[in-house]
């Protein structure tokens, strides 16, 4: 198959908050190096951003059965420099060097980390995914109406969320599509925050 669209660290997914994150690094290209692991091969970017302050433990052997290899980077330059690597874990899932688990510490809340998934040598690729967690526990009620995720209710939410509306995603009630009703329950969650904003 062709690389999916995160093939490149220039092109990052943009994921957020607590969760269970897909990867696809079939067909995916090769680009930096890795601490923990100079043979590293097939990697996919994600633009991570954090919903609360603290240590989160990521874990890819909760859809992965291949020996991958995890980074995680404090800058979003691309291509990553080593001196910002904040995490590295080379172990395997499902009996190969696992189980693969990596921590990612003293996170603020809002900050971007650059993550990339890759494999041991020369693996095919594999179709996976990677659960990211707080450790302690979860970060509790989160502010459905702070957009960008930054850990503060403020004008740009707005203005994010207007870009997000008229681009056709900001399915902010989960209908299942984008319409008016989104808007005017994102008003009222804006004026009006609930617990947690």
């Amino acid at each position: 198959p062709p690389p999916a669209a995160n093939d490149h660290c220039a092109d990052a997914a943009d994921i957020a908050g607590e969760g269970t994150f897909n990867f696809d690094t079939r067909g995916a290209l090769t680009d930096g190096t890795a601490s923990c692991d100079l043979t590293i091969g097939r990697d996919v970017w994600f633009d991570w951003t954090a919903p609360c302050a603290g240590d989160f433990n990521v874990s890819l052997c909760a859809g992965s059965t291949g020996d991958t290899i995890f980074n995680a980077y404090s800058s979003l330059a691309c291509p990553p420099d080593q001196a910002n690597e904040i995490a590295c874990d080379d172990d395997g899932c499902g009996g190969v060097g696992g189980p693969s688990i990596a921590n990612i510490n003293g996170i603020a809340a809002g900050a971007h980390v650059l993550i990339r998934i890759s494999h041991f040598g020369g693996s095919t690729g594999e179709q996976g995914a990677f659960v990211i967690s707080r450790v302690g526990g979860s970060c509790g009620p989160t502010c459905p109406c702070d957009w960008n995720s930054s850990g503060s209710l403020n004008s740009q939410d707005f203005f994010d969320f207007l870009v997000s509306f008229f681009g056709g995603n900001a399915d902010f009630n989960n209908s299942g599509t984008t319409n008016s009703q989104d808007f005017f329950d994102f008003l009222v969650c804006f004026f009006t925050p609930p617990t947690g904003c």
